[in-house]
């Protein structure tokens, strides 16, 4: 990510997300299998999360 640059401001891979929240993709995949998120992970036929499933994913987790 780039200074000054919020992480819900585009759409994100998994992998941007695990680097901003310092864990592997494994873990960062595991997290967003628990009750709250799991739809976003059903549903995902895409390689990347829109924004407002990435701003669900920090209002879950919290900021990184």
């Amino acid at each position: 990510m780039k200074q000054g640059e919020k992480l819900t401001d585009k759409p994100r891979f998994l992998s941007e997300l695990a680097i901003a929240y310092n864990v592997n993709k494994k873990t960062f995949k595991d997290w967003l299998f628990c009750e709250t998120l799991k739809d976003i992970m059903n549903s995902r036929k895409k390689y990347y999360f829109t924004i407002s499933e990435v701003k669900r994913i920090v209002e879950h987790l919290g900021e990184p």
